[in-house]
């Protein structure tokens, strides 16, 4: 492991006095193994973080790829994805299969790189394999038309899934269908694409001037340097032609986007709007504590006024997402179809009380203690640990971000968490996604404003 993780702080004896509050412990001290790096003739960035406290090493690699829009081909991406690691120039799937298995290593690859674990006896042998497969994909017939062939069969029962609607009307309603985001795998996208294609996709996505490498556990800077100079000091460069991403804005007034699904029982509520949102902002911890007050878990605002007060759901939850193109911020609950409107009123409502009051005190410190709890689990994971240093790489953050994680969380006030609502929480410019029984719920939506029907695969109906 690649972390230590030492609670400092007040030690409770065996008598407690239960008529005083507990003292709080001082913020945890985090130390995170301190990246070294450098970068190939290639343009490969590779960053190495040595821990041998266990015999595991742990390789991911990860493209700077921005998303683009695939159109009549939606879906290219994914049946590419899905094609890494089936097979390359030097090995069939079989035998890549058969190799890691023996060795009990890990190998998975996608759209977007690729990542392994490997004991450290098996270090070299399972790198070596992890280049052939990122380097030397081969993208066989036989292999593509399985690939196809299951997501067709997966395509096909959209209709039949409340879920899977939701999931589409939501993309297409949050970013437009002229976002990468928002566009819709249909059968006929499906079936437009070849292998050609993949191939094409394979050669203009993976290229080392467009990606980065990480080592992180029981390996030297010196030997991990050397594998990685031996192993993909050959790739060759490849051209960027990816295109600039359309940036989605959040609807100017509320609106609703609404399907029908006479099969349901409930209707799938979710409200979203996208959001420019990553860690680089200055109130992102602030924005994870004020989204957890308000819908993260069984303490959240949602939850306790939808269920608990209320009794329209097993549970109503909020997030709020982030990355390098885009964000957004969703809400969602299944309630009772009779009570639909009733339920979209209380989101509503929510929103604008966490916009226009402070949270209480208690609230913050629950949040607080909660988020520290993840963050300090993630700890334990080397594949987190490794998405930090990958994140402080394409956000260039500042040296001790991690480190000092806790202390910036402990530091968070009553205000910042108002500011953050205030910014990011918007009642009266969001998508209401509501898939359900239209002969029951169609006409009650209306009074929360335009209401565009749409088809399971996401088109507008009327």
């Amino acid at each position: 492991m690649m972390v230590a993780f030492t609670w400092m702080g007040h030690q409770g004896s065996a008598q407690v006095d239960r008529t005083k509050a507990p003292v709080a412990d001082k913020p945890a001290k985090i130390k995170l193994g301190k990246p070294k790096r450098f970068t190939l003739p290639n343009g490969l960035k590779v960053l190495v973080v040595s821990d041998h406290k266990l015999p595991t090493v742990t390789f991911s690699l990860g493209m700077y790829n921005t998303p683009q829009l695939e159109g009549e081909k939606a879906g290219l991406s994914a049946v590419a994805g899905s094609l890494m690691g089936t097979g390359t120039t030097n090995r069939s799937k079989d035998e890549i299969n058969n190799t890691i298995e023996q060795m009990g290593s890990y190998i998975g690859a996608g759209a977007n790189g690729a990542y392994a674990t490997a004991l450290s006896r098996n270090t070299e042998s399972t790198f070596e394999i992890l280049s052939d497969v990122v380097i030397n994909a081969k993208f066989e017939q036989e292999e593509f038309d399985k690939i196809l062939k299951n997501m067709l069969a997966n395509i096909s029962s959209v209709p039949t899934s409340q879920s899977s609607i939701a999931g589409n009307v939501a993309a297409v309603a949050k970013y437009g269908t002229d976002h990468p985001y928002g566009e819709v795998e249909t059968a006929e996208t499906l079936q437009n694409i070849t292998i050609a294609d993949c191939e094409a996709f394979y050669k203009s996505s993976y290229s080392p001037n467009n990606a980065y490498l990480t080592f992180i556990g029981d390996i030297t800077f010196k030997d991990a340097k050397a594998l990685a100079e031996k192993y993909f000091s050959k790739w060759e460069k490849g051209e960027n032609t990816f295109k600039e991403l359309v940036q989605p804005q959040a609807p100017e007034k509320t609106r609703v986007a609404f399907a029908n699904f006479d099969a349901a029982q409930q209707s799938d509520i979710r409200i979203s709007y996208p959001v420019q949102f990553n860690p680089t902002e200055k109130d992102y911890i602030a924005t994870n504590l004020m989204i957890k007050i308000f819908g993260g878990g069984s303490n959240g605002r949602l939850f306790q006024n939808l269920r608990e007060t209320h009794g329209y759901t097993y549970g109503a939850y909020a997030n709020i997402s982030g990355s390098r193109f885009v964000g957004s911020v969703n809400a969602s609950a299944k309630v009772r179809n009779e009570v639909t409107d009733s339920a979209v009123v209380q989101f509503l409502n929510e929103m604008k009380a966490i916009r226009e009051k402070e949270v209480s005190e208690k609230e913050l410190a629950t949040a607080k203690a909660e988020y520290i709890g993840s963050f300090a689990r993630g700890l334990e994971s080397s594949r987190q640990v490794a998405s930090f240093a990958i994140s402080k790489e394409l956000y260039n953050l500042p040296a001790d971000y991690y480190t000092t994680y806790i202390q910036k969380i402990e530091a968070v006030t009553l205000e910042d968490i108002k500011k953050a609502a205030e910014r990011f929480i918007k009642p009266e410019n969001a998508n209401i996604i509501v898939v359900g029984k239209g002969d029951v719920i169609r006409e009650k939506l209306n009074q929360f404003g335009e209401v565009t029907e749409y088809g399971p695969y996401g088109e507008v109906i009327k």
